[in-house]
């Protein structure tokens, strides 16, 4: 099995799979609005997108807002997101202010973990790594495909390069187009379980790949995205339905 990280009393990648809620408000006020409805759904990790922030390029507004909600959120896991656009986000950022957004935040330390486009740049990941890991903050290492799945070998190959880079928690989601392409997915990343020893999180994204949100237990993704109103990405399932799913698959 894989090892697990603890935040904050919430054990990630032990037992069923986590439920993590991404917010996407474009101000702070909707934002807040988000994080006051967060708590009445079933979740350990919220995850703010700040690539769908208005003010994510100004510094100081930027950072009070994450503050803000880091003291409203206390009591869960707060994930913080820049999806570029090359892997289906809001936004197209260069390398330069892609490092200076996330060190900002990571330097902040108002958030627990801090997400990592393994494929983005390699010397501003390595660097955004060690400051991470000098602030106490985890990396989730992730990589979405929106356009295919890739091969078994492939896959296990990608979680490798996370967890040679560094990082906390391995994260990748596939487009797929066939039945074969979720199946191909979820045995890469039971595959790697047996290999790696940290927490992973897989998805087959859209209708097709749903399956693969509900029983990640089984095949080893410790994390699944459930939505309130709305989808971060193709195939979110609404976080009631998703917890009782979870319970319904839940191995113990």
């Amino acid at each position: 099995m894989s090892n697990y990280v603890n935040i904050k009393n919430i054990e990630i990648g032990k037992g069923m799979p986590n439920i993590c809620i991404p917010i996407m408000g474009k101000t702070k006020e909707a934002l807040l609005c988000e994080a006051a409805e967060v708590m009445n759904y079933p979740c350990d990790i919220v995850e703010w997108r700040i690539d769908h922030f208005d003010a994510v390029f100004n510094k100081e507004v930027l950072l009070d807002t994450l503050q803000t909600l880091y003291e409203v959120l206390v009591d869960k896991v707060l994930l913080v997101t820049f999806r570029t656009s090359n892997e289906g986000g809001e936004k197209t950022i260069d390398i330069q202010t892609y490092m200076e957004v996330l060190e900002s935040v990571i330097t902040s330390r108002s958030l627990d973990i801090i997400d990592l486009e393994c494929f983005f740049d390699t010397d501003a990941i390595q660097h955004l790594v060690s400051v991470a890991q000098d602030h106490q903050v985890h990396v989730i290492m992730s990589h979405h495909n929106f356009n295919e799945t890739l091969a078994h070998e492939d896959i296990i190959t990608c979680f490798k390069a996370m967890e040679s880079k560094g990082a906390d928690i391995l994260k990748i989601a596939m487009m797929p187009t066939t039945k074969e392409d979720v199946l191909t997915l979820m045995s890469a990343t039971l595959a790697t379980q047996h290999m790696l020893n940290k927490p992973l999180i897989a998805m087959s994204m859209g209708k097709l790949g749903v399956i693969s949100r509900l029983c990640g237990e089984l095949y080893g993704s410790c994390v699944t995205f459930g939505c309130m109103d709305t989808i971060s990405a193709p195939g979110q399932v609404n976080a009631h339905e998703v917890k009782h799913m979870l319970e319904v698959l839940h191995l113990d």
